[in-house]
């Protein structure tokens, strides 16, 4: 059979230019609907991009060993071999996107329908890419097509049919982008449904309102500290944006890790923190296009300023690890006074919805500072702008009677 298939290799190599061509040209069609399509690739694109090198070198290698072609020639048929399996595979792409793609009958721009790159080029035009989608909502409708594959929902009755159970919806392979191994991601990561319930037990222990009774303490001691800067700035004008960011992170790192990075304090940005905002750029402009900001992720010292961030969460978790350690009799009927301390407990009792490997728990603990710390800081600044630009009485009262609905609940919780 070896001998076979080296004469029938050797017969191929032989073949026309012609021949040869049209053949790479529907071996580039069929691997788009046979292998691009169904499976989804995303996370893939090094491996890919090294078998597609590694064929040529193979197919020149075979060239001149087999068929007796010289370095130059053998170049050049498989420059032709490449070229039409390449356009090949575009061509089918653009094709089924542009005309024959399910989401095809939602509208949107063009360019968007056919490729990610087109949302790229906007948010490294604009760095505004809220603007874009809010522009496009107001020129197509609620729905609109704004990637191959994406859809942008602007409709409030949407929300229940995709976030509440029994939902069948699962994330998007932007989650994907560390891995798809349940293993080696934080929660926010994990896509399987299952898994993901499993492991938001544990967070859910965490954020419990027995667990923010232990923490409200030290939260209202950095509330009173804000209050205290803003008074201190009184008549003079503020960033409100950074001195929201500097109450978000100070609290998550006390109650997720009980470290504090003293922003408040001493009014500067933490050198592990200001890591993660040199690299929000990037991540917000790369981000549009999944597989090429996983490609780049994965190329040494391409995120030297986030590791800075991943350094400091690494470091902490091993020091908390000691504590727990060694404080696990004296505190053995005691909750935990930290989010991290939580998910250590599950992880050493061997809790099901414990973080399911090293990696795993690494990843959470990126996590939990991160998500709850730039998004509540972004909607206290946002809230602060909104509260200060109301000037209707009908508007203040409805939000009166918002937040002493909310006290209310919040007591009777």
């Amino acid at each position: 059979m070896t001998r076979a298939f080296y004469d029938a290799f050797s017969t191929a190599l032989q073949a026309s230019w012609e021949l040869s061509a049209l053949v790479s040209l529907l071996a580039g069609v069929a691997s788009h609907h046979l292998i691009f399509r169904p499976f989804e690739i995303d996370g893939y694109a090094w491996q890919i991009l090294f078998i597609f090198l590694g064929s040529v070198f193979i197919f020149v290698t075979a060239y001149i060993q087999l068929a007796g072609y010289g370095v130059m020639l053998a170049l050049c048929r498989v420059s032709l071999i490449a070229t039409a399996y390449s356009s090949g595979a575009a061509i089918s792409i653009f094709m089924y996107r542009a005309f024959f793609h399910p989401l095809n009958r939602f509208p949107g721009p063009f360019l968007a329908k056919i490729s990610r790159f087109y949302a790229m080029n906007n948010a490294a035009k604009n760095i505004k890419a809220f603007e874009d989608i809010r522009s496009l909502h107001k020129k197509y409708g609620d729905i609109v097509r704004v990637g191959p594959r994406e859809l942008s929902i602007n409709r409030p009755s949407a929300i229940s049919v995709i976030y509440e159970p029994p939902t069948r919806t699962t994330r998007s392979p932007w989650y994907a982008q560390v891995s798809n191994d349940v293993t080696k991601i934080s929660l926010n990561s994990t896509r399987v449904l299952k898994v993901h319930k499993l492991r938001k037990k544990v967070w859910e222990r965490g954020l419990s309102f027995r667990a923010l009774a232990v923490y409200a303490p030290r939260i209202q001691a950095k509330v009173d500290l804000l209050l205290s800067k803003l008074a201190n700035h009184c008549g003079r004008p503020i960033d409100m944006t950074e001195y929201a960011m500097f109450f978000g992170f100070d609290v998550m790192g006390d109650i997720g890790f009980s470290k504090d990075f003293h922003m408040l304090e001493l009014e500067s940005e933490h050198l592990a923190i200001k890591g993660v905002h040199e690299s929000m750029l990037a991540i917000g402009v790369l981000g549009t296009v999944p597989w090429l900001l996983s490609m780049i992720s994965k190329v040494p010292g391409a995120a030297a300023s986030f590791s800075r961030f991943t350094t400091w969460c690494h470091r902490e978790l091993q020091k908390k690890r000691e504590i727990v350690a060694s404080e696990a009799a004296a505190l053995k009927d005691q909750d935990p006074r930290d989010i991290i301390s939580w998910l250590l407990k599950a992880l050493n009792e061997g809790d099901p919805s414990a973080p399911p490997g090293e990696i795993a728990i690494q990843e959470d603990a990126r996590l939990l500072i991160i998500a709850g710390s730039d998004t509540t800081s972004a909607a206290l600044s946002n809230a602060r702008g909104f509260s200060g630009s109301i000037t209707s009485p009908a508007i203040r009262k409805a939000i009166s009677v918002f937040k002493r609905r909310l006290k209310k609940n919040s007591l009777e919780a």
